[in-house]
């Protein structure tokens, strides 16, 4: 497996190549490689099964946009400290490794990795606390084991027109919630109502929404 070939960048956007078999060494190899940078790798080391995805496709990059803006408004209404790091690699030996669609610090905020790395070192550093997630197709590795064994507290997986948070509980598993615990009160099911049914709006014209149901709903439950 050493001897394997990166992945060729002439792939169309949205394409995924899975592999078994393969173990850590390889796995930084070619997620290190200088003509792999447009690829998001995910890896779990425990099965040797390895996924690399050719970023691009307009709807998983647009989506993936939409969520991100839509939770830096929220914040920024709330009075909440985000630090966004987008698809930061995290990895640990043992574990495996995942590129998410976009990251946040949110209750780690004062706890940031080194900035002279491009990727944390898990070892010593904390992860992101949320992880977003856009599953446009059937992805070839199932991710949130993954990040469950890296320790992201929570992940948003937006799949079939539905934004769904996932909290890490004390046996180390996601639970489904209805609420998120990082951005207590983030109105997912409008989030993603505006994400279906504005595809073309500004950037700006989906913040404004948002904030404006905020507003319209403070002190009520999320929406």
């Amino acid at each position: 497996m050493s001897a394997l070939a990166p992945p060729s960048a002439e792939m169309p956007p949205g394409t995924r190549v899975v592999l078994d078999g393969v173990d850590w060494e390889t796995y930084v190899r070619l997620a290190d490689a200088p003509d792999t940078e447009c690829f998001r790798f995910t890896f779990d080391e425990p099965t040797g099964r390895l996924e690399m995805e050719r970023q691009g496709g307009f709807l998983h990059e647009v989506t993936s946009a939409a969520i991100a803006l839509l939770t830096t408004a929220f914040a920024r209404e709330r009075g909440i400290r985000t630090h966004g790091v987008g698809s930061l690699s995290l990895r640990r030996p043992g574990s495996g490794g995942a590129d998410p669609d976009e990251s946040f610090y949110i209750s780690s905020f004062d706890r940031l990795p080194a900035r002279d790395t491009n990727v944390p070192d898990l070892e010593r550093e904390l992860p992101p606390d949320l992880v977003i997630e856009v599953d446009v197709t059937s992805p070839g590795v199932s991710k949130l084991p993954i990040y469950a064994r890296l320790g992201v507290k929570e992940v948003w997986v937006w799949a079939e027109d539905a934004l769904v948070c996932h909290r890490l509980n004390d046996a180390g598993e996601y639970d489904a919630t209805t609420d998120s615990g990082e951005l207590p009160g983030f109105p997912l099911a409008f989030a993603a109502e505006l994400i279906r049914q504005r595809p073309d709006a500004a950037d700006a014209e989906l913040q404004d929404a948002l904030i404006a149901r905020l507003r319209e709903n403070r002190g009520g439950p999320p929406g």
